[in-house]
């Protein structure tokens, strides 16, 4: 499904490409605001990484893994919410704009899944330290920055793009309701 919907945009993206024009002026400032996304979506990926591998390596016995493990969910929401205000500042995307963060949306979904799979074999250990909903709540928080950055992407997304950007955001969200549904 992914492979079709990157293979819709691509052959879109080559029609759009042969018939528009483009300005001088839009090609100075869009592709620095499509870097300076593709930058947050990195660092959030990079945030992502690190509590992934702090969650896996935690043994549930030392105190100090749980401080650690809070301050870097924290980091990465904040991440999330920093990438949001990117996007939110940024002008308007082109689509040639879109596709270039496919490789990055996909690498960090893949991220993600990993992370939550994480997560969710780690829900024993979490349930014996007695923080079950306190992950829960954090995987509510991060749900909901993802979704708020998914709607202010979709302000900025061409209209040929939507569907496919839509879709990005739509499996992110079926990822973070298996976690969420596992610590319910």
């Amino acid at each position: 499904m992914l492979f079709k919907n990157v293979f819709v945009a691509a052959t879109a993206l080559f029609g759009f490409a042969a018939a528009s024009p483009v300005g001088v002026a839009e090609k100075s400032v869009l592709p620095r605001q499509a870097s300076a996304i593709k930058t947050a979506l990195l660092a959030a990926q990079a945030q992502t990484i690190t509590l992934r591998d702090t969650f896996a390596a935690a043994t549930g016995t030392d105190p100090n893994e749980v401080t650690t493990l809070r301050a870097q969910s924290a980091s990465l929401l904040n991440s999330i919410n920093a990438a949001t205000a990117v996007v939110q500042a940024s002008p308007a995307l082109t689509l040639l704009d879109v596709l270039g963060f496919a490789s990055t949306v996909s690498s960090l979904q893949q991220t993600l899944d990993s992370t939550l799979d994480v997560v969710v074999s780690k829900k024993p250990q979490v349930d014996s330290l007695g923080l079950t909903a306190e992950v829960h709540q954090t995987l509510l928080d991060q749900k909901a920055a993802i979704d708020n950055f998914g709607v202010v992407l979709l302000t900025k997304v061409p209209t040929a793009a939507k569907s496919i950007a839509q879709g990005y955001i739509n499996n992110f969200d079926a990822s973070f309701n298996t976690a969420i549904a596992a610590y319910a």
